[in-house]
């Protein structure tokens, strides 16, 4: 979440991770900035259109732990 509050400059805490991202104004320029970011942390490379195949942070980190076998523990710390 520090990473979506650091681009949309609000604060971490305000942040709902049930919110879609086009609550907090997330643009298409944020979110493939945001999808390379993630690609990388993760080690893989991502789908540009992810930010609105899973629109919220819970969803996306769902997806991410699924589809790449993440532990379960990353989900609550995947910094979108």
């Amino acid at each position: 979440m520090s990473h979506l509050a650091l681009y949309l400059n609000i604060p971490s805490d305000e942040i709902d991770i049930q919110e879609p991202f086009a609550a907090y104004g997330l643009d298409s320029a944020v979110a493939v900035s945001m999808t390379g970011e993630l690609g990388q942390w993760i080690g893989c490379e991502l789908g540009i259109i992810l930010f609105w195949e899973y629109p919220s942070i819970e969803t996306l980190a769902k997806y991410l732990v699924e589809e790449y076998h993440l532990l379960p523990s990353i989900q609550s710390s995947v910094s979108v």
